[in-house]
């Protein structure tokens, strides 16, 4: 698993206008989400991602070293 697969992710998220806020942390993509029932857990798990974790709100994707590139191609779509 070595690309990450951006679009999947986001949709997965429940599309780009439920996420509020996006962060790298090492090898997780921590987001904010707007309502959390828009997000589809079962597809955040392998070959997507390396799994994901939610709280409330706060969901954290596991996608290996390339975290902060992810981070950066996500925010290019928020434009």
């Amino acid at each position: 698993m070595n690309e990450i697969d951006i679009d999947k992710i986001l949709e997965a998220l429940g599309g780009v206008d439920n996420i509020s806020l996006v962060e790298p942390c090492v090898t997780r993509l921590r987001f904010e989400v707007r309502e959390r029932g828009r997000v589809d857990l079962a597809r955040l798990q392998p070959p997507l991602c390396y799994g994901a974790t939610v709280m409330g709100t706060a969901v954290q994707v596991i996608v290996g070293p390339n975290a902060e590139i992810a981070v950066d191609e996500i925010r290019d779509r928020f434009h």
